[in-house]
């Protein structure tokens, strides 16, 4: 008897045990989530930067609008997502800030982006501005 009640405590210490793992888990693959959503959009952004030769930002759509003699394409920035053509980027943005000549803009040609998710983790994106660019 002494054997078998001993044997059913362990049994549930292990599954008490297995829940907090569980649980441990569900939130790192949270935290993870969160951590490659926000590189990806680095990463198309970083991209796209360099890609098109024409950037330009919209303070009253919230609208990132890159275009080169081929193609052209939209980042429309809401509170917790980030809209890229088909993609859906979902970090909630605390910040974002376009820049030309190191100054905030809020319409026309810009040059950098400053990114800031509500956790704190900021993002900086820039090219280096053209000859061409000052002459239009």
């Amino acid at each position: 008897m002494v054997s078998l009640v001993i044997t059913l405590v362990v049994i549930a210490l292990a599954f008490s045990v297995l829940t907090l793992v569980q649980k441990q888990m569900g939130g790192i693959e949270a935290n993870l989530e969160k951590g490659t959503q926000l590189e990806l959009l680095e990463q198309s952004l970083w991209l796209d930067f360099h890609r098109f030769n024409k950037l330009g930002y919209s303070g009253l759509e919230n609208e990132l609008k890159f275009s080169n003699e081929l193609d052209s394409i939209t980042y429309q920035f809401t509170g917790d997502q980030v809209i890229k053509g088909v993609d859906t980027f979902k970090v909630p943005l605390k910040v974002w800030q376009p820049l030309f000549l190191n100054k905030e803009t809020q319409n026309g040609t810009i040059d950098a982006l400053l990114l800031e998710t509500t956790q704190g983790k900021r993002v900086f994106i820039y090219k280096g501005n053209d000859a061409n660019q000052f002459m239009q």
